[in-house]
C-alpha cells in the first residue's frame, strides 16, 4: 500500500515567475522542508535566488498534494520539463536535475531493530567515564523568577499550541 503522504511545490517571485520546483513529505502548514529559509544556504541558484528575493517575498504553491512518492516523482518531472531548467538553457527554474531522485519515503531498515546484548555492553563500555558537556556548568536560571506578564505570554502561546495541534478554534 502506498501512503499518500507526499506533495510538489513550487517556489516563485513577486512576479509569479516560477524558479523552483520540489518534492516533499508529511504536509503540514509550516513545514520546515518546503520553506525558502531552508533554501538560502550555499551557492547553488536557488539559494541565491532565494537570498537576493528575500525569503518573505518569495511564495510557495503546491501543485499537487496527498500523492504517493511514485506520482511525487512523476509529477516534479514533468513541472521541470514543462518549465524547464536554466542550467541547461531550457528554461528559467534553479533545479540542478530533472528529478524524480530522492529518498523522501526511505525509512532505514535498522530502525525499530533491537540491539543485541553484546553491542549495548560495547556501547556502554566505551561511554564509561565520559562526563557530561555541561557538567560544570551552573543553571542559568536558577534563582530566576519569571515576571507575571512572562508567564501569561507563555500560557498565552502553548495554548494556542496546542488548539492548532488538535484543530480547536
Amino acid at each position: 500500500m502506498a501512503l499518500n503522504i507526499f506533495y510538489v511545490y513550487m517556489y516563485m517571485d513577486q512576479d509569479n515567475v516560477p524558479f523552483y520546483i520540489g518534492k516533499g513529505r508529511d504536509y503540514k502548514i509550516g513545514f520546515k522542508r518546503w520553506r525558502p529559509q531552508n533554501h538560502t544556504k550555499g551557492n547553488t541558484m536557488t539559494a541565491r535566488k532565494v537570498r537576493k528575493l528575500g525569503v518573505e517575498n518569495v511564495k510557495v504553491y503546491f501543485l499537487h498534494k496527498d500523492i504517493s512518492e511514485e506520482e511525487a516523482f512523476q509529477k516534479e518531472i514533468y513541472w521541470i520539463k514543462y518549465l524547464g531548467r536554466r542550467d541547461n538553457g531550457t528554461g528559467q527554474l534553479t533545479n540542478h536535475t530533472d528529478g524524480g531522485e530522492g529518498s523522501g519515503g526511505h525509512i532505514s531498515p535498522l530502525k525499530g531493530v533491537p540491539r543485541s546484548k553484546e553491542t549495548r555492553q560495547k556501547i556502554s563500555k566505551s561511554n564509561m567515564g565520559r562526563v557530561a558537556w555541561n557538567k560544570e556548568l551552573p543553571a542559568w536560571n536558577k534563582g530566576v523568577s519569571q515576571t507575571k506578564e512572562a508567564k501569561q505570554k507563555q500560557s498565552d502561546s502553548m495554548k494556542l499550541r496546542w488548539r492548532q495541534k488538535h484543530n480547536v478554534k
